[in-house]
């Protein structure tokens, strides 16, 4: 049957593990180290509200570690952190560049995506695609290269501009080992 009569349903299931994060935008594949990039994140905030998880944060604390972000530009690769009080307390992964990445084509034999999949392991992670609307084609082709190297994996979509919010919060961490959601 020709490839583009082929639809796939979702089966959704948990599987037990961590989560790594590929990005898909601007017609690229950005793979992300996120324990790396969360870790830089906690440290600037940190540096700013040592005690921060022992406690409530003022709302001038909230607005230094904003400030703080704002002008040391902490992040990994092409993604820098802000942190955002309003609507609610929130991190956003904003983009400095949009170079880098993987382009459509050159997923197949891309020696750096073959690298980010071999540093990670298909039976202890799965993968979240974070998906924005101007880059569907080229997640479908990522996901097939991912399905190919045994990993689950799961999607979020989010639209074309808008940046990627994550929810923050002060106190003990979730366990990185646990149910993640897979389709």
């Amino acid at each position: 049957m020709p490839k583009q009569l082929v639809a796939r349903l979702p089966d959704p299931r948990l599987i037990e593990g961590r989560e790594a994060w590929i990005l898909v935008r601007y017609g690229r594949v950005y793979p992300v180290e996120r324990e790396t990039l969360f870790e830089l994140g906690r440290q600037a905030i940190t540096k700013i509200v040592p005690d921060g998880a022992a406690r409530s944060l003022r709302p001038d604390e909230l607005a230094s570690v904003a400030r703080y972000l704002r002008k040391s530009d902490i992040g990994l690769g092409p993604h820098r952190w802000l942190l955002e009080t309003e609507p609610g307390l929130h991190m956003v992964l904003s983009w400095r560049t949009r170079d880098g990445g993987v382009e459509r084509s050159r997923l197949p034999d891309d020696p750096g995506l073959a690298a980010w999949l071999a540093r990670h392991e298909p039976d202890a992670e799965v993968i979240r695609f974070h998906v924005w609307s101007d880059s569907f084609e080229t997640y479908l082709e990522a996901r097939t290269r991912i399905e190919a190297a045994g990993f689950h994996a799961s999607w979020s979509g989010h639209e074309a501009d808008s940046e990627l919010e994550v929810a923050i919060r002060f106190g003990l961490p979730d366990p990185e080992v646990r149910p993640r959601r897979v389709d």
